[in-house]
């Protein structure tokens, strides 16, 4: 395949997550390595040293940002420094005087500045002619290419994925990252004959062009698409169907499917979802004890015929308990225990924990019957959802629950709609404790108005809600599939047309093997794979959770990663596929696709096992922590080492940030500021993960790098 030809494809794996961004990064792949078109003479590899004029920082003048001035010659500052070019935004000025004090780093045009700290570390862009003159402060570094060098192949180079690698593995100190004159003096970079580089770097511009170009469309296509989501959801409104719930699938409408949840259930409530029908039985007449019940309201979304009850007079409510600890006997039965991180489902029939009859007897726990509602009304789980169910068989509760016995049990299946579609309304009368608990109160419950049609009705309401939901789950399921196809052709397609490259043994050297940390994290990255490698559930994902959680707990120097927020938790993609290469490079380990099943598994080498005696001259003393750490995961399934890693993330960052790391502040993290593939796995999991971290010891102290976000953070300094 040409990478012609794979643009031309762009089509296929559109959707596929940040797929303009990695078409960019390879294409800088293949530039830096020589594989983007064909070579004509040789690349001679050289220090940076040896092809620059000058390479030199500047500083910050006395009294910082208090000293700028809003016009005069111009201070570079990191912040300016961006990969798709020069960032006028926050550029401050000198006076003469404090530019004479760093006229040592003079700016000329077609200069190569590049951060050297911080959190953008590793940026880099030319020089704009109208900036002849600016000097640059302590973060950023001007390169001065000689004659031999162009500016901006030596940038394009600087930007490749390898090079950004190891500029990503240099830190000094426990959390702050640096390069000095002396790491950027010894780069090797590959130069290429003049004309080659020429070549170059026209054929970069013209795919980043094309890139710029794809990325414009998408957000137009974006923009159409969200207008027409909201035409289709008006539609599907004034009609609610199973055809127009199909036509808001489309692809070109692009509807989240929470949005839809949420908006069939209004409309189910509202009396907009089915027919109503004249010949109904009244009500009244159905639910006469409802009927005495019912309050006037004119001011509402409801039919006019239907009742308006207070959910407190729809039946009789029972709290939960729970049995003493201390007597082992009311712990063995089968009669389930129902508690807030059970109701992930609309219909209980079973929970986590059982007691026996002698505990109903012999504590305040009550038996709630079948066909009773159930709902969390304390706990962190409310600051974002309201959990209800309907019991399928006799159940009790504990503490943090209420169950609803319904006068009227025909009216059950429709109470537990109009509940899920009052969630909303719920969840703002939440009260939030200090520490982060949250609680709704019983009088609010009590006092909450339910809407109930005629009985004939509620059985449409429910049977259509039925319907829609089950297909919208289905449609969900397709589009997930869609997407994961997109991806996974995405990386197929990328692979192909490396390995046709040729793959990673023709990539020139950034700098010699032995001055870096490559055999430091490859040693590492060799004693997970021996460990983990012959258990079924050991693969990429888990090597990369598992890498961090090893880096991260034991404070292990020297690794160095940069992990970002990626679906399945923090991951540092250049830091596993630099540490696969040299895996393979030594002869230890090497990927290899999975039989039959999506994914990468590891394979061991002729050297498997050598890895060891770099292994443990590295990290002596802690060398058998490590190996329990490791140890301890081995059997896990990687979606637990998935939220392990996802949660000591985010707790770190909290940290970094110098934020309070309550627990609903890491959840919340998680939940909603991490990924949307988070919401794919049970909130109790997550707070019985938390809970079990706290237990073992397993807490942050703002150890290396805040999380970043996916996949590549473009912060200010």
């Amino acid at each position: 395949m040409t990478l012609e030809t794979f643009f031309e494809k762009f089509d296929l794996f559109a959707d596929a997550p940040e797929a303009v961004e990695r078409m960019r990064e390879l294409v800088l792949d293949l530039a830096a390595s020589g594989r983007l078109m064909p070579r004509n003479g040789e690349w001679e590899t050289r220090s940076l040293k040896s092809l620059a004029t000058k390479i030199g920082s500047g500083a910050t003048p006395a009294g910082g940002r208090e000293s700028y001035f809003s016009k005069g010659i111009p201070l570079i500052r990191s912040m300016n420094v961006h990969f798709r070019g020069f960032d006028r935004t926050g550029l401050v000025f000198l006076s003469d005087d404090q530019a004479d004090k760093l006229s040592y780093v003079t700016v000329q045009p077609n200069d190569v500045l590049l951060n050297i700290t911080g959190a953008s570390i590793g940026r880099v862009t030319i020089a704009p002619d109208d900036l002849a003159g600016a000097r640059v402060n302590q973060h950023v570094t001007i390169i001065r290419p000689r004659s031999e060098l162009l500016p901006r192949f030596l940038s394009t180079f600087l930007a490749s994925p390898s090079v950004q690698t190891m500029i990503n593995d240099i830190q000094v100190g426990a959390t702050r990252q640096a390069l000095t004159k002396g790491m950027i003096e010894q780069f090797e970079i590959p130069v290429p004959p003049l004309a080659e580089q020429k070549r170059v770097v026209a054929k970069v511009d013209e795919l980043m062009a094309l890139c710029d170009r794809l990325e414009a469309q998408q957000s137009e296509r974006e923009a159409q698409q969200a207008a027409l989501a909201r035409a289709s959801l008006a539609r599907f409104s004034e009609a609610p169907t199973p055809a127009n719930l199909n036509f808001l699938f489309h692809k070109s409408s692009d509807i989240p499917p929470a949005d839809l949840r949420k908006s069939i259930l209004t409309l189910a409530v509202q009396g907009k979802l089915v027919p109503q029908y004249p010949n109904d039985e009244p009500v009244e007449d159905s639910f006469p004890k409802l009927a005495a019940a019912a309050v006037q309201s004119e001011d509402d979304d409801f039919p006019a015929h239907w009742l308006r009850v207070p959910l407190g007079k729809m039946g009789d409510w029972r709290g939960g308990g729970t049995p003493s600890k201390s007597r082992p006997e009311f712990w063995k039965g089968d009669l389930p225990w129902v508690s807030p991180k059970d109701m992930k489902v609309l219909h209980i029939a079973d929970a986590q924990d059982h007691i026996s009859p002698a505990a109903v007897e012999g504590s305040s726990v009550r038996l709630i019957p079948s066909g009773s509602l159930l709902m969390v009304v304390r706990g962190m789980i409310l600051a974002r959802a309201f959990p209800v169910a309907l019991t399928t068989r006799e159940v009790t509760i504990n503490q943090d629950m209420k169950a609803l016995l319904p006068f009227e049990p025909r009216t059950k299946g429709y109470i537990l709609t109009a509940l899920r579609a009052f969630e909303p309304d719920v969840l703002v009368a939440i009260e939030h404790s200090s520490h982060g608990t949250c609680k709704l109160k019983t009088d609010f419950l009590q006092d909450f108005v339910i809407p109930i049609p005629p009985l004939a009705e509620q059985r449409r309401i429910v049977a259509k809600v039925d319907e829609l939901m089950a297909l919208v789950d289905a449609l969900e399921t397709q589009l997930a599939t869609a997407r994961a196809t997109a991806s996974n052709l995405l990386s197929a397609l990328v692979a192909e047309l490396t390995a046709a490259s040729g793959h990673c043994t023709s990539r020139p050297k950034v700098v010699p093997f032995h001055s870096t940390p490559e055999l430091i994290k490859a040693s590492l990255a060799a004693e997970v794979v021996e460990r983990m490698h012959g258990h079924e559930s050991f693969g990429q994902t888990k090597l990369q959770k598992v890498l961090y959680l090893t880096e991260y707990l034991q404070e292990l120097p020297g690794i160095n990663s940069l992990p970002r927020r990626f679906a399945r938790g923090p991951h540092d993609p250049a830091l596993i596929s630099q540490v696969e290469y040299n895996m393979k490079e030594r002869e230890w380990f090497e990927p290899v696709r999975r039989e039959g099943r999506e994914g990468w598994k590891y394979k061991a080498l002729a050297k498997a096992g050598e890895h060891r005696p770099v292994f443990e001259e590295q990290w002596g003393d802690k060398t058998n922590a490590i190996r329990r750490l490791i140890d301890m995961m081995k059997t896990w399934p990687t979606e637990r080492c998935e939220r392990f890693a996802t949660l000591y993330a985010a707790w770190n960052d909290l940290i970094h940030w110098k934020k309070p790391a309550t627990d609903d502040a890491i959840l919340r993290e998680v939940w909603e500021n991490w990924h949307p593939h988070k919401q794919q796995i049970a909130r109790e999991k997550w707070h019985e993960t938390l809970n079990w971290m706290r237990g073992e010891g397993h807490i942050p102290i703002g150890f290396g790098r805040a999380t970043q976000p996916e996949p590549q953070a473009e912060m200010l300094f």
